[in-house]
This record gives C-alpha cells, structure tokens and sequence, in this order.
C-alpha cells in the first residue's frame, strides 16, 4: 500500500478497506469471506465457489446372501461383478460320475440412483443318481443377472454352464461359467463338500459358483457334491 509524506503529520498510511471484495480481474476472488470451515475453494471457470470437498476412497462391498447395496450420495455409478450358484454334482457308481455346471458370470459398469436389491443365487445339491440340482440365479437389481450351473447328469454328463446377462450399463465381461470367477479366490472343483450346497464365503477353499463334484464327497460315499452359492461384488468411490 503507499505510504504518504505530508511534512506535518509525519508519515501516514491509508486506511485499509477489508469489507470489499477484490473482483476476479483484479487478482482476488470476489468473495468477502472464507466460506465455512473445511470446504475447499473451487471455481467453474467464471466465479469462484466455498464448497465440500469431493469424497474419493474406493469401496468394496461383498454379498454372499441376498441384502440391500446402499448408494451413497455422491456415487452415480458402480463396477459389479455377478456369479450364479454351481450345479450339483451326481455319483451313482465310479464309473458313472458327472460334475455339476458353473455358474454363469457377469462383470459390468452400472449407473446407480438409488438402493439396489441384491439376489444371491444358491448351489444345487448333489445326488447320488440321476440329475443334480441346478444352481439359481444371482443378479444386481435388474442390470447385471447370471443364472445357475445345471446339474450333471449320470452317467458323465457334466451340467450345462450358467449364463450372464447385462441388461444396464456396459458390458466388461460377458460369459457363461466361471471365466472372470478368478475375482472370488479359490478352487474350482468342490470334491469334499458333500451333498449339500454350500454358500460361498471369503475363508471357503472353492471359488463362488463352483459346480459340486461328480466324485465321491466325502472319499467313500456314494453322492455327488454340492455346488457352491454365488456371489455379487459391488466396487464404487464414495
């Protein structure tokens, strides 16, 4: 600021006006305050702007039973990966063993506005002769639905692979089985589940939608195994 020099008074500086704000082209941001506190200052090109700072962390969210995907507020769009249950397995003799199908998988971008309902699809069960039961479907609301592994069928007739079917958003990866099922860690051949399905989970050896074994499960027993449930993988930032 200048300092005046008027041989009387001595030297003397001007008042300082700190209630006007300084324009844009001046060099300020015409704004007379701060904003609140732990808000950023942001512009769109034309005016400058007090608001809250953009939330940014990645988030993972896994079903393994039917539930409710909550959208947080700032999330408009979600990466999901779906998996159908596995087939069961049927085991009438050793040489008349079949395997159960996979389930299908399907991996996609969603955009989102609102809850979504989550369907998990359970495995089918293993026999000991005949058809073993099919896998049900998994899907993300009605975007993303991949349907179960069929049954095997003895004598050696493994069961048809489930599907995957992206109705909303875009398509990253569509198939039948369990080719993007690498994202759920595990094997992919129950043989000592048993009968029953069961439902995937993180410390489970077997990858989701695994089709039951057409094996002896356990060693000595006469059934086929079980398939393994899906599962559904919600990624967002939020």
């Amino acid at each position: 600021m200048p300092v005046i020099i008027d041989g009387t008074s001595g030297i003397t500086t001007p008042a300082v006006d700190t209630t006007t704000a300084i324009t844009a082209a001046d060099g300020g941001t015409g704004l007379t305050s701060a904003g609140t506190a732990g808000n950023v200052l942001t512009s769109n090109g034309t005016t400058w702007t007090s608001a809250a700072a953009a939330s940014g962390q990645l988030q993972t969210q896994l079903f393994t039973a039917p539930g409710t995907w909550t959208k947080p507020a700032s999330c408009t769009q979600v990466r999901v990966t779906v998996v159908g249950g596995g087939g069961g397995g049927s085991f009438p003799a050793l040489s008349q063993n079949a395997k159960g199908g996979e389930g299908g998988a399907a991996q996609a971008i969603v955009p989102v506005s609102a809850p979504v309902s989550i369907t998990v699809g359970a495995g089918g069960a293993g026999v000991a002769s005949g058809t073993g039961a099919s896998g049900s479907t998994s899907s993300f609301g009605p975007a993303v639905s991949c349907t179960g592994g069929g049954g095997g069928t003895a004598p050696a007739t493994v069961g048809t692979p489930g599907s995957g079917t992206v109705s909303v958003g875009t398509t990253i990866r569509n198939a039948y089985g369990l080719t993007i099922g690498t994202v759920f860690s595990g094997v992919n051949n129950p043989g000592v589940n048993g009968p029953t399905a069961s439902a995937f989970s993180t410390t489970s050896i077997y990858t989701a939608g695994s089709g039951g074994s057409g094996s002896q499960a356990p060693a000595g027993a006469t059934t086929g195994g079980g398939g393994i449930g899906g599962a559904v993988l919600v990624e967002f930032i939020g």
